[in-house]
């Protein structure tokens, strides 16, 4: 077996924090439903205070991490004298996340008056995993993490189409579903004609093979 697969994989929480805050939010939003499943009142209101809370922890941790110098890197497994890692905190990946945060912070304030507002605990769980996917797509740096990302990113938003709860809803959310399913079954087809042409996941190892010194030998 290969040995990206068995060796264990270290991990820095604090460059993970981005992704890591909405998480802990939705296990939050989720706990407070359970307790009091009331929609209304004052439960409701701190369902939105613990999701808002969420992602502003997600932007304060990623203004954190932009303060240091250098791109930040975690689950990395070190093989022979190179160590590939599956998440990277760069400059790009801080600013992508920032665009999500601002974007997720901007549609939750706006659903909180609309039709979310009679379904708030399926809708804030729904935007905090589309979130975090998001999050953990801008920094990932192996094709598994790539696809498990996008994924948690992309489908949520079928249950955020269909939440109006109307044929017009359920029918969008069909189509969006339709179209997930597809998409991804042909993403998998090219990770794995990428794996067995590489050899590997991630994709500095990936762009090292792929260049045309190593095509041409």
């Amino acid at each position: 077996m290969s040995s990206e697969l068995t060796t264990m994989a270290s991990v820095g929480w604090g460059t993970l924090a981005p992704v890591v805050a909405p998480a802990v939010a939705i296990l939050l939003v989720l706990l407070l439903d359970a307790i009091a499943p009331a929609r209304t009142g004052v439960w409701a209101r701190l369902l939105d205070a613990v999701a808002v809370a969420g992602l502003l922890g997600a932007g304060g941790a990623v203004a954190w991490l932009s303060r240091t110098s250098g791109p930040r890197m975690t689950v990395c497994v070190p093989r022979f004298v190179e160590v590939n890692c599956s998440f990277t905190a760069s400059q790009l990946t801080l600013t992508l996340q920032a665009v999500v945060v601002i974007g997720a912070l901007g549609c939750l304030l706006l659903g909180m008056h609309g039709t979310a507002a009679t379904d708030r605990t399926p809708h804030h769980v729904l935007l905090l995993t589309a979130t975090a996917g998001a999050l953990a797509l801008a920094g990932a740096r192996d094709l598994a993490t790539l696809v498990v990302a996008l994924e948690t990113a992309s489908l949520p938003a079928v249950g955020l189409v269909a939440i109006r709860r109307d044929a017009r809803g359920a029918q969008a959310g069909l189509t969006l579903l339709l179209t997930a399913v597809s998409s991804l079954g042909l993403l998998l087809l090219g990770v794995a004609l990428i794996y067995l042409s590489t050899g590997s996941l991630y994709l500095s190892r990936i762009a090292l093979v792929l260049t045309p010194e190593h095509l041409t030998n």
